[in-house]
């Protein structure tokens, strides 16, 4: 977080040149704006229609529309640039774990063999209920929207579509 926060955002914010930086960097994203801008229009007209608010001229709906088409924007460019960021500061902390294992091998042998210790000493009914609640966590076989959520975050997290 510390990486992404004062090593890698900084980077991207200057290599992606600011307000020209791309707005989408995939459809999914795209089409969420789309959604939110088509939605903004919808609840203007319903504000006239049911007369909360009065009636906007032709001019004055365009201009709403344009203004909430820039915040938009700004906030999908903020998303995409999130992502990016996102990206290079998980494979920044992805080597400075492969260099943490491989200056720590002692540890690790040592951490091996308490692991080792601590399994054997358990019963084996004790494993087989492990063996089995890991299998259901990880297999899913209760959760199967438990791993869509999880994979759509990780697709979010990494500024990647989702699957439908």
């Amino acid at each position: 977080m510390i990486t992404k926060q004062f090593i890698v955002s900084p980077i991207v914010e200057r290599v992606s040149g600011g307000e020209a930086a791309q707005i989408f960097i995939n459809s999914e994203m795209q089409e969420e704006a789309f959604r939110e801008l088509q939605s903004f229009e919808e609840s203007l007209e319903f504000s006239a229609l049911i007369k909360v608010s009065p009636p906007l001229s032709k001019a004055e709906k365009e201009e709403k529309v344009a203004q909430k088409a820039d915040e938009l924007a700004a906030q999908f460019r903020g998303e995409s640039k999130n992502a990016i960021s996102n990206v290079f500061a998980d494979i920044i902390a992805l080597g400075a774990f492969a260099l943490t294992l491989l200056m720590s091998q002692k540890e690790i042998v040592l951490l091996k063999l308490f692991m080792d210790e601590l399994v054997y000493g358990l019963s084996d009914t004790t494993k087989a209920f492990t063996i089995i609640l890991m299998s259901d966590i990880f297999v899913g076989f209760h959760s199967p929207h438990g791993w869509d959520v999880l994979l759509e975050a990780i697709a979010n997290h990494l500024g990647v579509a989702a699957n439908a």
